[in-house]
């Protein structure tokens, strides 16, 4: 009987969702053709949001606490989300804008299902952060994938989602838009593989991590995380709704400061390109470490 109605529950915050984006797209863009709306809302998320209407606040800020709470349920109620506390108390700290002192924040983690963000990044948030929409994260998706389809570019606008377009490179226009995110301050979460791997599994990283850290006026503090299980909760293919009763471990990892070894490697005259290399490098080697820890947690 619980079962049945956790699933009710669930299948119920599922249409929501969708009806959710169906309303943001007809109130913000039902007089543009499809082909316009999916360039507006490139062109949108690669400006500055500053000057955004405040109608259009208004429904970013529900479809951001729409996802945020509506993914606290499914990891926290309809499965269980097992983290490390001490660790996660120190990024949930981070996480709160005014505790950075004015410094961005940069969150990695591996990429294996389609919902690790904002399933896990949702998760990882205390309660207390997820009142100001400020204090949510930006973060990155491919035009071709999140900003195909004209009834989903509202809703992944709404999230905070920058588009990047694959194989434009490292100074395309979404990597400095995110580059001028941490400039003020936010938070951005990215997947330094680039796509999605198979559970259990890490990619190489891609350097654009490493620009991210790199570039930013005041370097931001970084802070990796690895996960497993959320291939149990919905794997890769597969569609709402999500499954019931599953296991997700998350291993945090300390806090890591790259703002000395920036400094001291400038001094020494070592090329932007190095800089972000070592820097991913550093990134990968503690991502892999916890990765084991997670594994081992997991069994």
């Amino acid at each position: 009987m619980i079962r049945r109605k956790l699933r009710l529950i669930r299948n119920v915050g599922s249409i929501g969702l969708l009806g959710l984006c169906g309303g943001s797209y007809y109130v913000s863009y039902r007089s543009m053709s499809d082909e316009d709306l999916v360039t507006k809302n490139v062109k949108d998320l690669a400006s500055d949001r500053d000057n955004v209407s405040f109608p259009q606040r208004v429904i970013e800020k529900t479809v951001l606490w729409s996802l945020c709470y509506y993914s606290k349920f499914v990891m926290h109620v309809l499965n269980k989300t097992d983290m490390n506390e001490s660790k996660h108390a120190k990024l949930g700290k981070l996480m709160e804008r005014s505790e950075r002192g004015g410094r961005g924040l940069i969150t990695v983690s591996n990429h294996v299902s389609s919902i690790d963000d904002p399933g896990v990044v949702a998760a990882l948030m205390p309660l207390s952060t997820t009142f100001n929409t400020n204090n949510f994260r930006w973060t990155a998706c491919a035009t071709d994938r999140c900003f195909k389809l004209m009834s989903l570019a509202p809703f992944f606008k709404g999230g905070k989602v920058l588009p990047v377009e694959r194989g434009a490179g490292l100074y395309q226009e979404g990597m400095n838009r995110m580059v001028a995110k941490l400039n003020r301050g936010d938070w951005v979460h990215m997947f330094p593989e680039g796509k999605r791997s198979k559970e259990k599994e890490l990619r190489p990283f891609k350097i654009g991590v490493g620009r991210l850290v790199a570039d930013p006026e005041n370097v931001p503090l970084v802070v990796p995380f690895y996960h497993v299980g959320m291939t149990q909760v919905l794997d890769r293919g597969d569609k709402i709704p999500i499954n019931l009763g599953k296991r997700v471990v998350v291993e945090v990892g300390d806090p890591m400061d790259f703002r000395d070894f920036i400094i001291s490697e400038r001094e020494r005259g070592s090329s932007d390109r190095e800089i972000y290399s070592e820097i991913t490098k550093r990134i990968e080697v503690i991502m892999k470490e916890l990765r084991l820890r997670a594994l081992q947690r997991s069994t």
